[in-house]
């Protein structure tokens, strides 16, 4: 079962999977589709200076390559080993407790009512 090399630092990638930002802009590329980088920023819900800098990242680790067409920059998954690298980590990655499932930057500015106004249209009833 151990086939792995001993000279893979299986850490580095790790770490960049590990930011939640990152690791949403990653599933958003498990369909196969190239997304620009602000589309995948909002995916995050992080601006588009952040988005780069995290996309740079993924560049340089091997994850994700870069696509040019024209003025358009459009990022994708370095390989379909990647794609299988992260579904086999959802296998074992726990479950997300929000309702929503955003990222973590998004769940404070949630739409949903707060519990008092709950409440108050319950009395209305």
């Amino acid at each position: 079962m151990n086939d792995t090399p001993k000279d893979v630092n299986i850490a580095a990638v790790a770490a960049l999977i590990s930011d939640p930002s990152r690791a949403v802009m990653l599933d958003a590329l498990l369909n196969k589709q190239a997304l620009p980088a602000g589309e995948l920023a909002y995916r995050a819900g992080i601006s588009p200076q952040t988005a780069s800098a995290h996309l740079a990242k993924l560049v340089d680790g091997g994850l994700l390559i870069l696509k040019t067409q024209g003025r358009h920059r459009y990022y994708a998954l370095s390989g379909p080993e990647v794609a299988h690298a992260l579904e086999a980590l959802a296998v074992i990655a726990p479950r997300r407790e929000c309702v929503l499932c955003e990222p973590q930057s998004l769940q404070s500015t949630s739409i949903l009512p707060a519990p008092a106004t709950i409440t108050l249209l319950a009395n209305l009833v």
